[in-house]
């Protein structure tokens, strides 16, 4: 009889004897309460990191650490949820409680990422437009640029062209997009209709973003 409830406390450790003193219902309480924790601290991730973004970031790496530091206190919610729940499974929760972490930040980096490449356009201006003076002008032309190159004023529109594909040139998105986010960001440097300078601006934006995903490591 003891070598009997031996055999049977070992198989019970290997297996989590927990599952088996829970009942259904109180495991999808607990579940629930670990989903509804770890959203909030997926939303907490993503807004502080989109409010970092603005702030002219737009490294994803160093965007996580801040965001996730602040976001702390949720975390914390979420893993004590999340331990309950999986103690109802299993005996040894670490592994997977990391790993729920980590599919969590996972998710956040993936949403804020996301939401870069397809916010509308900040109010903030790009560093050579902020400082100049543009003169009222009649809309330009549907034209080539002329011999001399560019105006000064065009000249604001490419360089917020350039700036904005360098701040999203890291991310994970085809130069195409990350040319049309800098479009409808600097599209109000444009100075009317001028499809030969719109043009320009695009080319120049997507030959940044080539050259910064070419520059990345493991390229």
């Amino acid at each position: 009889m003891h070598k009997v409830f031996v055999l049977s406390l070992g198989a019970c450790l290997l297996a989590g004897c927990s599952q088996f003193t829970t009942s259904k219902e109180e495991r999808m309480s607990l579940e629930a309460a670990a989903t509804e924790r770890g959203d909030a601290y997926v939303n907490c991730v993503t807004q502080k990191g989109l409010s970092y973004t603005g702030q002219g970031s737009s490294e994803i790496s160093t965007v996580m650490q801040v965001a996730t530091a602040a976001c702390q206190p949720a975390l914390d919610s979420f893993k004590s949820a999340q331990d309950a729940f999986l103690k109802t499974q299993v005996m040894l929760t670490d592994k997977a409680l990391a790993a729920s972490v980590d599919a969590l930040n996972e998710r956040a980096r993936t949403d804020i990422a996301g939401q870069l490449v397809t916010k509308p356009a900040a109010s903030s201006v790009a560093p050579a437009a902020a400082t100049a003076v543009i003169a009222p002008t009649a809309p330009a032309v549907n034209s080539a640029p002329p011999a001399s190159g560019w105006t000064a004023e065009q000249r604001i529109y490419l360089d917020c062209m350039k700036d904005q594909a360098k701040k999203y040139g890291s991310l994970n998105e085809s130069a195409t997009a990350i040319a049309d986010v800098a479009q409808s960001r600097c599209k109000s440097y444009l100075g009317g209709t001028n499809a030969a300078l719109e043009q320009e601006g695009r080319a120049l934006a997507m030959g940044v973003a080539m050259d910064a995903k070419l520059s990345k490591p493991g390229s």
